[in-house]
């Protein structure tokens, strides 16, 4: 899924700003050998996650226009909209060894783009800078991570107690897909493509307009 060297040494390069990496190539190599299991290249990715350089116009509209939907709907409301600075936790189940050969449960720690929590926050760990209990997660999909977001941060995604819904939100066409949970470990999927339909949340008796989520957003060719 991750195997193509271009687009590692890609992502690599534009998420910590090291054109001219070693590690960078020598990793999109043994990616590209097969030399990496799974686990390893999500962990790769993760690291590029947590220092994002920069993305297009397109993916700044649409994460400031859901953002402020989000919070125009949830006003007085005992839920409440967060942009990209809040920090996610999330227990993925995996188990790792220190230097001191204690066994600790593996962290995902991510920023999705727009964040619902609704009550009281908690927090992952005791730390106060992570939250631990979303209500519904947002993506705003790029080139570069299309693949990672619709892939392993879904399979992270769904184990959160706590959360109800993920949608993602293409960049470059009118497209959103959205996973509602419905039971435990139950999702269904849901995918919308015209501009007059609407993200339903029923979870939390929200309807919110595609032509809103992408007013000013240009696609190429237009």
């Amino acid at each position: 899924m991750f195997s193509h060297r271009a687009i590692i040494e890609r992502i690599w390069q534009q998420r910590r700003g090291l054109a001219h990496s070693k590690s960078a190539g020598l990793y999109a190599r043994g990616i590209s050998s097969g030399r990496t299991t799974r686990r390893e290249q999500a962990r790769f990715l993760q690291r590029t996650d947590l220092c994002d350089g920069g993305d297009s116009p397109n993916h700044s509209r649409i994460a400031t226009n859901l953002l402020t939907e989000l919070s125009v709907a949830l006003r007085g409301r005992d839920c409440e909209a967060f942009n990209s600075d809040l920090k996610i936790g999330i227990a993925t189940g995996g188990i790792s060894k220190s230097r001191t050969k204690k066994q600790t449960t593996e962290d995902f720690i991510t920023y999705p783009d727009c964040s619902i929590v609704c009550g009281k926050l908690e927090y992952y760990k005791g730390d106060r800078f992570t939250v631990a209990n979303p209500t519904v997660l947002f993506e705003v999909l790029s080139p570069s991570t299309r693949n990672y977001d619709r892939s392993f941060k879904l399979e992270q995604y769904q184990k959160i107690p706590s959360l109800k819904a993920y949608v993602m939100l293409d960049s470059e066409q009118v497209r959103l897909e959205y996973y509602s949970k419905v039971g435990e470990g139950e999702w269904v999927q849901r995918i919308l493509l015209e501009s007059e339909d609407a993200l339903t949340l029923q979870e939390l008796s929200l309807s919110l307009p595609l032509h809103a989520l992408y007013a000013r957003v240009e696609f190429e060719g237009e």
